[in-house]
C-alpha cells in the first residue's frame, strides 16, 4: 500500500475513533467542555484527513486520465477510487 494510502487509512481509523469517544462522553452525560473538545480535535482531523485525500487523488491521477474519485461528505466517508486495476497491481 502507498504511504499515502497509509496515512489516509490511519486518519480514517483515528476519525472513527474520535467519534467513537464522542459518542461514549455523550451516552454518559458529560460536560459539554469535555464533549467540544474532542470535537474540535475530530474536527482536525478531517482537515487534516482531506489534505492526504488531495495528495492520494494528485497520486491517483498523474499521468492518467482513467482515475476518478468520488467524495462522500459525512464522519464514515471512505475515499473510493474508480479506475482500470492493472493485473498484479496492489489497490
Amino acid at each position: 500500500m502507498s504511504p499515502p494510502r497509509e496515512a489516509l487509512f490511519e486518519k480514517q481509523a483515528a476519525a472513527d475513533a474520535q467519534g467513537g469517544a464522542i459518542n461514549e462522553l455523550k451516552a454518559s452525560s458529560a460536560p459539554k467542555d469535555a464533549i467540544d473538545a474532542i470535537v474540535q480535535e475530530l474536527n482536525a482531523l478531517k482537515l487534516e484527513k482531506v489534505s492526504i485525500e488531495k495528495k492520494l487523488q494528485v497520486v491517483l491521477t498523474n499521468g492518467s486520465d482513467n482515475a476518478h474519485i468520488i467524495w462522500i461528505d459525512n464522519v464514515n466517508a471512505r475515499l473510493k477510487a474508480l479506475r482500470e486495476i492493472e493485473a498484479g497491481e496492489e489497490f
